[in-house]
């Protein structure tokens, strides 16, 4: 079968075919768009379904498998829903959109009372009301007869008129906090620095938060590394993960530009001990005053293969001196040196022709190999130049 190197106008180029078009590309993934310019099909950005052009405010139609709504000023944005409702995909409609949940939850994944994830206040999970992995919320008078709601919002037997929530006997109704049969603390309330799982069958599980630790470091003057104590675990890909970062260089000077991407690419659930971000800084940067400070806005993407959360949610590192040069300037300099390079060849060789035939004292011939040997480990000194792309 022939493959393509190029396509002629009115056709672009994937992978070795020429298309008419490049929508027949586009899946639940991402869309593509056709680029005049390179004749050939190019990825939309991550927001998009069907776009125009490589950015996220190209947007045809917005990427709704990824979670993603268009919003009043006509942008994609990735969708959040407050407590209270879920994330609802419209594919008659091809749209993603929040729906509340039933009103036994306060948290849940769908619209029916069986599929709650926390109860609201008011309703409770007893024990043995679970029909699914999910939680079954149920009004207290819903249990069984003899059960009633106190003035206090809590759920009372008749018969005995006590509390059916005891703190300390491994049964949690979703009235306590933790019960882990002892309590995380003696009212049975989470301390700081611990985390409770609840648990249907028997009692809570309390235990100690070890938080996973990052250090941010610098190496050839733009590459940024984040390194984790533990293998931690991302929660989304690569591309959406960094729509919930940034990167910034405090002390700039406010007319330089800068952008920056995640070197690794990676899917979600990928598991990882170490972040590597490039920047690149439009300008040259001092290294006296310059800090590079990375935040995650949301640290709940990134947890340890226990579901921790990092202990901080900025890191912060001092910028090392890196040059900027920029292609002008680069091409000069290319310039400069094969003149440099042609001149000192032409002149090594002239010295040794005059001590050859002139009987001339070769120390100064031997002066300037000399000279030239120590110019040539000026590309070694520990001096950052910019990276052209």
């Amino acid at each position: 079968e022939t493959k393509c190197l190029s396509c002629t106008e009115g056709y672009y180029w994937y992978k070795g075919k020429c298309r008419g078009s490049c929508a027949d590309l586009t899946s639940h993934t991402n869309g593509f768009y056709g680029d005049d310019s390179t004749r050939s099909c190019e990825e939309c950005n991550v927001a998009c379904l069907d776009c125009t052009g490589p950015s996220s405010e190209e947007c045809v139609a917005c990427n709704y498998f990824q979670l993603y709504k268009r919003t009043s000023s006509g942008q994609c944005k990735l969708l959040f829903c407050k407590e209270g409702t879920y994330v609802h995909i419209n594919y008659e409609e091809k749209r993603v959109e929040c729906l509340d949940c039933h009103e036994y939850c306060l948290l849940c994944n769908r619209g029916n009372k069986t599929d709650c994830l926390e109860c609201n206040k008011g309703y409770f999970n007893f024990p043995g009301s679970a029909e699914s992995a999910n939680v079954v919320c149920k009004m207290c008078e819903e249990m069984n007869a003899g059960y009633y709601s106190g003035s206090d919002g809590l759920c009372y037997g008749s018969a005995s008129f006590e509390l059916l929530e005891i703190c300390g006997d491994g049964i949690n109704l979703r009235m306590l906090e933790c019960d882990d049969g002892n309590g995380c603390s003696s009212e049975c309330k989470i301390e700081k620095g611990f985390k409770c799982e609840y648990s249907k069958e028997g009692p809570d599980k309390c235990y100690k938060i070890t938080a996973p630790k990052a250090v941010l470091s610098i190496k050839k003057g733009y590459i940024l590394v984040i390194k984790f104590d533990k293998t931690m675990v991302a929660q989304l890909n690569s591309a959406l993960l960094v729509l919930s970062m940034s990167v910034e260089i405090k002390g700039l000077q406010d007319d330089c530009a800068f952008t920056w991407d995640l070197q690794d690419k990676f899917s979600e659930k990928h598991e990882f001990n170490q972040l590597t971000i490039n920047t690149y800084p439009k300008c040259s940067i001092k290294g006296t005053a310059q800090t590079y400070v990375v935040t995650f806005h949301n640290v709940s993407l990134i947890t340890s293969l226990s579901g921790n959360v990092m202990a901080e949610d900025t890191l912060k590192v001092s910028a090392l001196r890196y040059i900027y040069i920029d292609e002008g300037q680069d091409a000069a300099l290319a310039l400069i040196g094969e003149a440099f390079s042609s001149t000192s060849w032409i002149t090594l060789i002239g010295m040794l022709g005059i001590s050859l035939f002139q009987n001339v004292a070769i120390q100064s011939l031997w002066n300037f190999i000399n000279m030239l040997q120590v110019i040539s480990y000026i590309p070694i000194i520990a001096v950052s130049y910019t990276h052209l792309t």
